[in-house]
């Protein structure tokens, strides 16, 4: 997902205050990676009361409501983000998610955002494994034999799995954008996989 800098501008312009807007961000992502998904998102609606302005920027809010499921309010939370960014794959593929969950995959894909190009590495197979243009099992070939993008390939295809009701594949696919040898990519993203496997890990019994 694209990190937008409106985070540290915020600091700038809001008064004087105990703690800055990314201070708000990084208490958050620390209770995320701790597998504590509910004291992060006090921690962003927290900010998002203080700076009411900033709330459509908290995508990373959207990740953590996934996690908890609360399906219906992440899709609307990808959903603001649009209105800042229109071309980002990732912010359509998290929304696809949390509309798949939450209504099913046909709604799914009737909500699909239009998104431009998006030139970072896999967001253009991903999309077109969301648009029906390319199976998973075709994303994860299309990622060769490069870290990043088979980090970037196993954790969208295990989310598009869960979203359309494969638990068992998605288990399989979040377990191995976990692996410790992709740590050094996604940062955000990486603490998604390793979070959300455990997620999906207890829900399965394991």
């Amino acid at each position: 997902m694209r990190v937008l800098s409106r985070v540290v501008a915020w600091s700038l312009v809001v008064p004087v205050l105990a703690q800055s807007p990314q201070d708000y961000v990084d208490r958050a992502v620390a209770a995320f990676e701790a597998g504590r998904g509910t004291d992060a998102l006090a921690a962003f609606d927290d900010l998002a009361k203080l700076i009411p302005a900033i709330k459509p920027e908290l995508w990373q809010r959207g990740i953590v409501l996934y996690d908890l499921g609360r399906f219906k309010e992440c899709a609307s939370q990808f959903a603001e983000f649009r209105t800042l960014v229109n071309d980002d794959v990732e912010n359509t593929a998290w929304h696809y998610f949390c509309t798949g969950k939450a209504e099913g995959p046909l709604a799914a894909r009737l909500a699909l955002f239009r998104t431009g190009p998006d030139p970072r590495v896999m967001r253009a197979e991903v999309y077109a494994m969301l648009t029906g243009q390319l199976t998973p099992d075709q994303v994860i070939e299309r990622a060769g034999t490069v870290p990043i993008a088979l980090f970037y390939a196993h954790l969208y295809v295990g989310l598009y799995l869960e979203a359309n009701g494969d638990a068992k594949g998605a288990l399989a696919h979040l377990t191995s954008a976990a692996d410790e040898r992709y740590r050094e990519y996604g940062g955000f993203m990486n603490i998604t996989a390793r979070v959300h496997r455990e997620t999906l890990s207890k829900a399965a019994g394991r």
